[in-house]
């Protein structure tokens, strides 16, 4: 699972990174709002962990764009902000999980792998386009009726590129998807 972790605190931000790697995600840690917009309109992400109370660009106002351009990536926030009224306003903009600081690492862990298995089971499992067909469920392709043997790779090549169909991929996000 690849996460976009955004948090301006040094320490926190740290700590967060390496805990999450322990725990085998990909992480990338991004310190400013502004950055971390302009990133989920050029990268995608399984998850976000996004802190409100950033300077300049705030999570507030990432979380709000991304949910006007329906990026439809699950966020959970983490903020100093835990008043029941501040709850209520992050998951009403669109947030699927909210965290008060401060919070216990596997806690956050717990609400990553909730999102995860609610994540996958939404996931379409058959992709058909023309005369291919892909079971993502059993990570198989078949063109005109016929199995198409394909590795692990192409597998995954083959589903992105079915999946964003009619849209244009760039070569780094191919990539992040192998």
């Amino acid at each position: 699972m690849r996460i976009l972790l955004v948090e301006d605190g040094e320490l926190l931000g740290d700590c967060m990174r390496c805990g999450l790697i322990h725990y085998k995600y990909d992480v990338v840690w991004i310190k400013s709002g502004l950055i971390a917009w302009g990133s989920l309109q050029v990268e995608s992400f399984d998850l976000v962990i996004l802190d409100f109370d950033l300077p300049n660009f705030s999570g507030e106002r990432v979380l709000k764009n991304m949910r006007s351009r329906n990026i439809t990536t699950p966020v959970i926030i983490i903020t100093n902000r835990n008043s029941v009224d501040d709850r209520f306003k992050g998951l009403n903009i669109g947030a699927d999980g909210y965290m008060g600081k401060p919070f216990e690492l596997e806690e956050l862990c717990a609400r990553i792998r909730v999102i995860q298995k609610h994540t996958v089971s939404n996931v379409e499992s058959i992709i058909a386009i023309d005369n291919i067909i892909l079971d993502v469920a059993t990570k198989r392709a078949f063109k005109f009726g016929k199995e198409i043997q394909l590795v692990r790779r192409e597998f995954v090549l083959l589903q992105t590129l079915m999946e964003h169909a009619g849209s244009i991929i760039s070569r780094g996000q191919l990539l992040q998807r192998l």
